[in-house]
């Protein structure tokens, strides 16, 4: 299980205890992957886009469910976009995204 997964699930936990969650580790993941864009806050939703990565992690996690990259780069693109155009991160549209991938 990936550190980025593990951080989630315990996140996920201490949100049952309304304890505050830090998506610090998402966050700084997300923007060490961008640098090579000069103005990436421009064009992608940061905070989005890190808190599908770290969903889907967890999601696939849970499921037991492993993702090939290209799948999961498709995955998080579509996910990105429905997210972006609704307003909200839909976890059930996540679990049944992982669950159509992996197989």
């Amino acid at each position: 299980m990936s550190q980025l997964a593990r951080t989630v699930i315990e996140n996920e936990a201490a949100l049952g205890r309304r304890e505050s969650v830090d998506t610090q580790p998402y966050n700084q993941a997300v923007l060490d992957w961008l640098k090579t864009s000069k103005f990436p806050d421009q064009f992608i939703d940061l905070d989005l886009l890190a808190t599908i990565i770290a969903r889907l992690d967890a999601a696939a996690v849970r499921s037991e469910g492993a993702l090939t990259p290209e799948k999961k780069a498709k995955v998080t693109a579509m996910l990105y976009r429905a997210f972006k155009a609704s307003g909200k991160v839909d976890e059930a549209l996540i679990a049944e995204a992982v669950a159509l991938a992996a197989n």
